[in-house]
């Protein structure tokens, strides 16, 4: 997609097409020198939703170009880490985060950080993929461009189909672009979600229990489609629930127990029985 984003169709520029890749001047001081195959680094992250502590001295590297699992029992503070990594937890009233993250060579809590830059690094997948219902498929994958101004019709065609083949839709709705994006599947609108995701050409995907409440053999064709997205350059933090699940989908995995990390290791080495005891605490 790097191509089609830098050589616009016909030589033509567009001016207003989002870019994740130039900090603002005011973001000079927060250049860092970047970590060499670290994509993301948390360090001391502290979260609170007012008295509440949610997340207590956090600090996890996510390797570039792999899928990075975030497991533990429900409020263990697995959405509120991924809230705090492309800033919507400062959103909630009453909420605070104080620590350091770093994408690639930007401090994205840096008070010279723009925000909008920061969320333009990065795209998000809800657990309801919840497409425009008025919407064809298309559409709903090309709505990022459109509300970001770009009006040149073949470059958005271009791009939305190298959004959905990044999500591995591509062959499966190419010929039903027209129909509605709520007419296809639970899973198909979750991966047109990722393909819509793609479309702002982020390098780091934060994906939210994106298989609750789809059937196994759904969830199994989602993550069998994930690593494809890994090899176009993105690196993944995906929420899951499923133990099981998230050490067949990732390489590393980080378990969270009231806040904290309870659990880390390669997903090849880490076991139901050794993740049992960090959900429990035995």
């Amino acid at each position: 997609m790097d191509n089609i984003l830098k050589t616009y169709m016909g030589g033509k520029k567009i001016d207003n097409l989002p870019s994740n890749n130039v900090p603002s001047p005011k973001n000079k001081s927060s250049i860092l020198s970047k970590n060499e195959g670290i994509k993301l680094s948390i360090s001391s992250l502290n979260a609170w939703f007012g008295t509440k502590h949610a997340l207590k001295n956090i600090d996890i590297d996510f390797k570039e170009n792999c899928i990075t699992a975030l497991i533990g029992p429900s409020g263990c503070g697995k959405t509120t880490l991924l809230r705090c990594i492309n800033r919507m937890h400062e959103m909630t009233p009453g909420a605070s985060v104080k620590g350091q993250i770093i994408l690639d060579d930007l401090d994205i809590y840096n008070k010279g950080s723009d925000p909008v830059i920061v969320k333009r690094r990065m795209g998000m997948v809800f657990q309801k993929p919840n497409p425009f219902p008025t919407m064809s498929i298309y559409d709903n994958v090309a709505s990022g461009l459109k509300l970001n101004g770009v009006k040149d019709k073949s470059l958005i065609k271009d791009i939305v189909q190298e959004s959905l083949q990044g999500a591995g839709l591509w062959d499966e709705v190419k010929n039903d672009l027209d129909k509605p994006g709520i007419s296809i599947s639970g899973g198909q609108q979750q991966m047109a979600a990722i393909g819509r995701a793609l479309m702002s050409n982020p390098r780091l995907l934060l994906c939210d229990e994106i298989s609750l409440g789809l059937a196994p053999i759904v969830v199994h064709d989602i993550y069998a489609r994930l690593p494809q997205v890994t090899a176009e350059g993105l690196s993944l933090v995906i929420v899951e629930q499923d133990i099981v699940q998230a050490l067949r989908a990732a390489s590393h995995v980080y378990c969270l127990q009231e806040g904290r990390v309870a659990l880390q290791g390669a997903a090849r080495d880490l076991t139901r029985e050794k993740i049992s005891a960090a959900y429990f605490g035995v």
